[in-house]
């Protein structure tokens, strides 16, 4: 199972998309959420109004986080963008 959600969010540099996924323990390591990711970035690619996607991901969780930078995402580095129990990646499309 595969749920997705985006929430717009305005920034200094236009619109930011956040998204979120959750993929079913029992479909782990078999690339689902790369290619989930993937599908989204290049959507948004597409959307002159997005210039950057967000995605939080729980310290814990390792392979969102390799998820998210094979697909260009970076760690942000803004103090108040961090918390103490998740890390907020990003990519800038513009």
């Amino acid at each position: 199972m595969i749920l997705s959600e985006t929430q717009a969010e305005e920034n200094s540099g236009g619109r930011e998309v956040r998204l979120g996924y959750l993929i079913a323990e029992d479909a782990w390591g078999q690339g689902i959420a790369s290619e989930l990711v993937g599908g989204f970035v290049r959507w948004c690619r597409e959307q002159t109004s997005v210039s950057s996607i967000g995605g939080s991901v729980a310290l814990d969780n390792a392979a969102s986080r390799r998820v998210l930078r094979k697909n260009g995402f970076q760690l942000a580095q803004d103090e108040d963008e961090i918390s103490d129990d998740e890390q907020l990646y990003r990519l800038r499309l513009q």
